[in-house]
């Protein structure tokens, strides 16, 4: 199931991946139905009572068991979009944080763990102002998007600037590494989510 598959994607993320304990100023862990039988529904015809609350599979899998049927998959449609498009922008901000100093300008930065949760604040004030589930489910749909093109840009100056410098085969191996990058972003492990990330600072030195 998409919305698990996900959620467990962006724990991983924060847990592994992102420095320090800025996580716990952004997220909250669910509890099983097994520990907790009477907690309340995570679930409504509007998506997730909460996208910052990470649930647990059995809470993901009884969710919205007393809604219509029609209700049931509008809700499911918003939640697997959200959290799916979070978990992009969550493992693109960290990414960059792995990065440093480069992209769009001498002085482009990426702050670090740091700037990962300011990052977050940001959205998060943003998605706060907008009551109706679609718009905000919108809107995180283009956040993706448009740090997905950030990224493109940033890397296409990295690779003029080895071109123009004559080193070609860098730039390629560069643009190749970029597209494997963010790839794995998407089904991440240890190995294939560090590995492109220290092959980038290697091409950046």
């Amino acid at each position: 199931m998409t919305i698990i598959k996900d959620t467990n994607r962006l724990l991983w993320l924060i847990r592994n991946q992102w420095e320090g304990d800025y996580h716990a100023c952004h997220f909250s862990m669910g509890t099983s139905l097994k520990d907790d039988p009477e907690q309340s529904d995570v679930m409504t015809s509007n998506g997730p009572n909460d996208l910052w609350k990470l649930c647990h599979y059995s809470t993901i899998i009884n969710a919205g068991r007393k809604l219509k049927s029609e209700e049931l998959l509008h809700g499911l449609e918003i939640w697997s979009t959200k959290i799916s498009s979070l978990a992009d922008i969550v493992g693109l901000w960290i990414g960059q944080s792995r990065l440093g100093k480069f992209g769009v300008g001498e002085k482009g930065a990426w702050g670090g763990a740091e700037g990962v949760h300011q990052n977050l604040l940001d959205l998060r004030r943003h998605l706060d102002r907008i009551e109706d589930a679609q718009q905000s489910k919108k809107v995180l749909v283009l956040s993706r998007q448009q740090f997905l093109l950030e990224n493109e840009l940033s890397i296409e100056f990295l690779r003029e600037r080895f071109v123009k410098r004559g080193l070609m085969r860098k730039g390629l191996d560069l643009m190749h590494s970029f597209e494997k990058a963010f790839l794995k972003v998407r089904n991440p492990t240890k190995d294939n989510f560090v590995q492109p990330w220290k092959y980038f600072e290697t091409c950046l030195r």
